[in-house]
């Protein structure tokens, strides 16, 4: 992503190499969607496991 220095560049991208994903820690979910997640973990309603399979499922989309 480094070599995107024009837009030429960045619409040659190749968005299915992995390499070019961020980690699903990094997916922007939204704001509501972020609370949420806060929320459902600090009452211990949701697993990590839970919510990584659900932020997992976001970077797939």
């Amino acid at each position: 992503m480094e070599t995107a220095s024009s837009p030429n560049k960045l619409c040659n991208v190749d968005v299915t190499d992995k390499n070019n994903h961020k980690g699903y820690q990094h997916v922007d979910i939204g704001f509501v969607a972020d609370m949420e997640v806060k929320k459902l973990l600090a009452e211990k309603e949701a697993s990590e496991k839970a919510i990584l399979s659900f932020r997992t499922e976001c970077k797939e989309l």
